[in-house]
């Protein structure tokens, strides 16, 4: 009888382990965002602030770029101030790849009331956030509108994570907190089914505690010494002084390290871009100006005084291309110039411009979007360098937040040019 009683307490203990195990969380441990600031303001943002607390794990801050993606930004922002996604989970996560919540069903199938147009390329908006560990994308079914609560955060850099790129609207990402994205993947990943990553119990998703939209101070960039120049360093070129209205215009760029570049502007096809260019390069706007954004297989942007893609010359000009009313002939490909905008308005054009330095989809996608006005006609092997060079220094976005480490421009010139 007392060998009896004690294998039935025994198997009472173990059945108590086993139920603990399935369902008692270790540490319960709730990190506070009392420290951050509420931001409270209703005025629209290029830049939001958003803090998420993760049961057990911690605190992840993101920055959302309206920018690029402000219908997706706006939604998010607004479940945020909701609180909808207060007590919500990490319902899916794959190692080398993200993690995915915000689904009030924690199994895939749930979302907020609303349905939002999704801002990415095969969908007509040409997002330039590009994914990579740490971007904040919207998950969304097969149908392209279809994303309203469910987020995902990248967890690693790779072909997987790239191949993503104009496919989901990434919106932002993690300016602190990147380790919480890798704790809560190691630490739950091992809970998810092989097929597609989803955790099938609940009591083995990280707890989203609470999400506030905050005041939030990115820490500057000290300011660089201004390289020096050399005399002139487009010396062999004769300035085209005639302020004769030209069908074509020929303008020389030189670049610090990487050598001189010639471009033919057509104002054929966009006559109010190439006059508000050739304006700003005869008043020497351009020169020690920088390419602060640099995408390999993509473009290499430049022309902002604040060398961050938030400053312009201050005249926003009409753009030129389809999307816009506007019949623009020149198709986006590897050499081609076109003008820098906000994504959010088609007449936002000032100064900042992009050169493609690759002819593929991503690059013909921007046809009808942005207002092409020319290509190299020299120097495309400069265009390699600076790409080559300076790639590996961008951010999520492609941003070179080291000013130091971007490729400066020097000098630019309207010049006689005769093509051979």
């Amino acid at each position: 009888m007392k060998t009896t009683k004690r294998i039935i307490a025994l198997m009472l203990v173990i059945a108590s382990l086993v139920l603990c195990f399935a369902g008692c969380r270790k540490n319960d441990t709730v990190y506070s965002l009392d420290q951050y600031t509420e931001d409270t303001s209703t005025e629209a943002k290029d830049y939001y602030y958003v803090a998420m607390s993760v049961q057990d794990h911690g605190i992840i801050i993101l920055e959302l770029d309206a920018t690029n993606a402000p219908i997706t930004v706006q939604n998010f922002v607004k479940l945020v101030r909701e609180d909808f996604y207060n007590g919500l989970t990490f319902h899916r996560v794959i190692e080398g790849f993200m993690i995915q919540g915000g689904d009030p069903n924690a199994d895939g199938s749930g979302g907020s009331a609303n349905k939002i147009e999704g801002e990415f390329l095969a969908n007509g908006h040409p997002n330039m956030i590009r994914h990579e560990r740490g971007v904040i994308s919207m998950a969304r079914s097969n149908d392209m509108n279809s994303a309203s609560s469910q987020f995902f955060i990248c967890n690693a850099t790779n072909s997987t994570v790239s191949s993503l790129n104009g496919k989901y609207a990434a919106f932002g990402h993690v300016v602190e907190g990147i380790e919480v994205v890798d704790s809560i993947t190691s630490v739950t990943a091992p809970y998810a089914n092989s097929e597609n990553g989803t955790i099938p119990y609940k009591e083995n998703q990280a707890i989203i505690t609470e999400m506030k939209v905050i005041v939030y101070a990115k820490s500057e960039q000290p300011e660089q010494t201004p390289p020096e120049t050399p005399a002139d360093p487009l010396a062999e070129y004769t300035e085209d002084t005639s302020r004769e209205a030209k069908d074509y215009y020929y303008v020389a760029m030189n670049v610090k390290d990487h050598g001189n570049i010639i471009l033919k502007l057509d104002a054929t096809a966009a006559p109010i871009t190439v006059q508000n260019f050739v304006k700003l390069v005869r008043e020497d706007f351009y020169n020690g100006l920088t390419f602060h954004r640099v995408i390999e297989g993509f473009m290499i942007q430049g022309g902002d005084p604040k060398a961050n893609g938030s400053g312009g010359s201050g005249t926003q000009i009409f753009g030129e291309f389809s999307a816009n009313g506007y019949n623009n002939p020149i198709s986006h490909k590897k050499g081609v110039i076109s003008m820098a905008r906000r994504g959010d308005s088609y007449d936002s054009a000032t100064s900042q411009f992009f050169i493609c330095n690759a002819t593929n989809s991503d690059v013909s996608g921007l046809d009808g979007q942005y207002a092409a006005f020319g290509h190299v006609i020299q120097g495309i092997e400069v265009v390699d360098s600076i790409t080559a060079a300076t790639d590996k220094y961008g951010d999520y976005s492609g941003t070179i937040q080291n000013k130091s480490n971007q490729a400066v421009i020097t000098e630019m010139k309207v010049i006689l040019y005769t093509e051979a």
